[in-house]
């Protein structure tokens, strides 16, 4: 499990530097402004209460591989933006990419707290918080690259960073063995 920190440390930068820190500057160079900005980010708080609703529907039983591939819609709109979609095509991929990101957390912390010992669960949660800390300047020097590269450049970057992290990721084998602990009557 030590390695969904890592690859989450990779996601969460890629998200932060392509959606949070750019996504505000392309919806200004390509869209009309703070406006569809702020269209898109409505499009991902829905798809956050859709991923709620659909997180108390559903029950996986390979909890850590629904939580990789759901992480890797986050890299849809990074792509759509990149490849100067219209906005009524940014609007759903954004709210997948939010349906994805409760998913995965909520199979995240389902796996986290069946898996873990207890008595380890401090040690490895502030495991992941570190992981989870050091992707904010990482996010920081991607998004500074758009000084060197275009904008939708380093977006479509944060895209393929997502979307190579979630690849490799599902080629561990343990990935496939983090399942659902069956409740006890």
């Amino acid at each position: 499990m030590w390695t969904y920190t890592a690859v989450g440390t990779v996601l969460v930068a890629a998200w932060l530097a392509g959606f949070q820190l750019l996504g505000p500057l392309v919806a200004a160079e390509q869209y009309a402004g703070a406006r569809d900005w702020g269209l898109i980010q409505a499009a991902f708080t829905c798809g956050l209460l859709v991923g709620t609703l659909v997180c108390l529907r559903w029950k996986p039983y390979r909890l850590l591989t629904v939580a990789v591939v759901a992480a890797g819609a986050l890299a849809l709109p990074l792509a759509a933006m990149a490849c100067t979609v219209p906005l009524p095509l940014v609007l759903p991929a954004t709210a997948l990419a939010g349906v994805g990101l409760d998913v995965a957390i909520v199979a995240w912390a389902t796996a986290f707290q069946q898996r873990v010992p207890q008595a380890e669960q401090g040690r490895m949660s502030a495991f992941n918080g570190v992981g989870e800390r050091l992707a904010i300047p990482m996010g920081y020097l991607i998004a500074a690259l758009a000084h060197s590269w275009s904008s939708r450049a380093v977006l479509l970057a944060c895209a393929g960073m997502i979307a190579a992290a979630t690849v490799l990721y599902l080629c561990v084998p343990d990935v496939y063995r983090i399942n659902r602990l069956t409740e006890q009557a």
